[in-house]
């Protein structure tokens, strides 16, 4: 794709909840819309990457609503790998005014 020679990050979750909001962007993939002020990844996450896995699961093209269950499914395990893509260079591509306003 347009961003395979962007970076990627293997991030371990720790148990709870992650405090990230993801949205879809124009070419169906979950993008990180917003990091909370109290995430636990807010220092690893960064708005704009892309979430690709979660525990070796592919959720490149998944809803974030079907993410969000899958996250909610793992939030009890003491550990939770989650596989981010960053764009080089900030470029995000078409988030922003492109997103479905929820």
């Amino acid at each position: 794709g347009q961003y395979a020679a962007g970076e990627i990050l293997e991030v371990r979750a720790p148990q709870g909840l992650l405090g990230l909001i993801l949205e879809t962007n124009s070419d169906g993939t979950p993008v990180v819309n917003d990091v909370k002020a109290n995430s636990v990844l807010r220092d690893e996450v960064h708005v704009g990457d892309r979430l690709v896995a979660i525990d070796g699961i592919d959720v490149a093209l998944m809803l974030p609503t079907d993410i969000s269950r899958i996250i909610a499914s793992k939030q009890h395990r003491s550990e939770r790998v989650l596989l981010f893509s960053r764009p080089l260079h900030g470029d995000f591509g078409t988030v922003g005014s492109s997103l479905p306003q929820f």
